[in-house]
């Protein structure tokens, strides 16, 4: 399965013109959050992504409002609001939690995702969708230090999915390390190609 992953393009529209382009050859398209700028011009965004004829999955940002993004998304064929939620395409299983990417902490994500990955399958291949990096990895390092989520870095730890993508440092974009078995990737906004 390949599978177009991208994050923070924040209202520019020209990054979602790549995304198009690149989309032409893969099965899903996911946005790892903050598709806008402080939600401006979410409707239209929202819209572009939808004529893609392409499954599109997108998480909030720490630059949209989570209500109204899902709101938004109703109405819309092609795209699918993800937050708090899983999605299994035959033996793959995604998990995907929306997040302002600040805290260090996140109890709602450690109970959603206890509470999700008791309903996966030893042959299922996992894949967990976040805005915010893992703490303590070279995609969350800043001069200041590590400012990414413990409770991410220790679902990666204990269960292990082949793949993480998120986004939100844009120092980070395009950056990727391996953390045992798990690829993470910070995809940025004009996107990277991933197989699982």
């Amino acid at each position: 399965m390949k599978i177009l992953a991208f994050a923070d393009p924040h209202s520019h529209e020209e990054y979602l013109d790549q995304i198009k382009l690149k989309s032409k050859n893969v099965d899903i398209i996911i946005c790892a959050g903050d598709l806008t700028w402080f939600n401006k011009n979410i409707k239209k965004l929202l819209k572009k992504l939808n004529v893609l004829k392409k499954p599109v999955y997108i998480i909030n940002g720490n630059h949209e409002n989570t209500k109204e993004m899902a709101k938004l998304c109703k109405p819309l064929k092609n795209v699918s609001f993800m937050h708090k939620k899983t999605l299994r395409i035959d033996n793959n299983v995604f998990l995907f939690f929306g997040n302002d990417g600040l805290s260090p902490n996140e109890p709602q994500f450690y109970k959603f995702s206890k509470r999700e990955m008791q309903k996966v399958k030893k042959t299922d291949t996992v894949v967990l969708v976040t805005h915010g990096p893992a703490s303590k990895t070279k995609l969350d390092l800043l001069p200041c230090g590590h400012v990414g989520c413990k409770d991410i870095k220790e679902f990666i730890l204990k269960y292990k999915p082949v793949l993480h993508i998120s986004g939100h440092l844009h120092e980070h974009f395009g950056k990727k390390q391996l953390l045992k078995k798990t690829l993470m990737v910070n995809v940025g906004p004009g996107g990277r190609i991933l197989k699982v």
